[in-house]
């Protein structure tokens, strides 16, 4: 829940030449494990809804093995 002290808003830019290349991913894993370390267990992003690779990207951290009932995802209004 948003405002428990271990919740953060994430944000992420990777230029067009980077994109379906790995590189968001691998920043958000790397970010989500540093986040862990300090006692983050829930973030919040905003993504347009037809931002559909952003969204798959989002769910899949949420499932990967590394995090899988770790980490969890809120949508920011």
């Amino acid at each position: 829940m948003p405002g428990t002290g271990t919740t953060a808003d994430v944000g992420l830019a990777v230029s067009d030449r980077w994109h379906h290349r790995g590189a968001g991913t691998l920043l958000l894993e790397h970010l989500a494990s540093l986040a862990r370390a300090d006692g983050i267990t829930e973030f919040g992003a905003e993504a347009l809804s037809e931002n559909r690779d952003v969204l798959k990207v989002l769910a899949d951290l949420v499932l990967s093995s590394s995090l899988a009932g770790y980490m969890s995802w809120w949508r920011g209004s």
